[in-house]
């Protein structure tokens, strides 16, 4: 559905039949990640080294299996998890008819503020005081690579990308010209999360042609 009062508050269109079936699911997906990860810290002390001193005092009499860093519940749910978070999004963007700021803060300003706050965590916590290891979750591709390692260059890489998801942000918020391309590369580059931006800097660059 479609209702524009002026450039400024045009509300959500929906996603086509196929994208909305794909973001429902990813939606319910998210809702298993989140029950996922509940049941790790209801069955275990320290469900997960990726956050330190974070637990329940009491637990369930319940054991189970470690994967990497976390219990395997805990690690099974964050993966997914990180995967459904953007068509949760997707999924509210096409539920709730939105004005265009509500749009843009939903699909560009969530995935970047994520990003920056996965960031700051992966530097002042997760790096220094965790091993780096190749099983754990990330959101996005040059996250992963960063936690996986430790490396520094992946870290500016992720800043630089984290950087760029912010200028898109300030130029959606601005109505900058560029504002879809600079969605549209901000997405791509932080695959998976970036998926929303992608779909809404599309959005963009078509309007601005058509």
């Amino acid at each position: 559905m479609s209702v524009t009062d002026s450039p400024g508050h045009r509300t959500s269109i929906g996603l086509s039949n196929r994208l909305s079936n794909v973001a429902s699911v990813g939606a319910r997906l998210s809702g298993v990640a989140v029950a996922l990860i509940v049941i790790a810290f209801l069955t275990d002390p320290t469900p997960t080294k990726d956050l330190p001193g974070v637990g329940l005092p009491v637990t369930l009499p319940v054991s189970q299996p470690d994967l990497g860093h976390s219990v395997a519940s805990y690690f099974v749910g964050m993966w997914l998890f990180e995967f459904t978070f953007p068509l949760l999004l997707l999924a509210a963007y096409d539920r709730f008819e939105l004005a265009e700021p509500w749009q843009r803060r939903l699909l560009v300003g969530l995935p970047v503020a994520y990003m920056t706050t996965l960031l700051a965590y992966c530097s002042l916590v997760y790096v220094p005081l965790v091993s780096p290891a190749p099983l754990g979750p990330a959101a996005t591709a040059v996250c992963y690579a960063f936690c996986a390692t430790g490396a520094p260059i992946w870290g500016t890489v992720t800043a630089a990308v984290a950087g760029l998801g912010a200028l898109a942000w300030v130029s959606a918020e601005r109505d900058w010209a560029r504002q879809g391309w600079l969605a549209v590369l901000f997405g791509v580059l932080s695959l998976p999360l970036g998926v929303p931006a992608v779909y809404w800097g599309y959005r963009r660059v078509r309007r601005k042609t058509v």
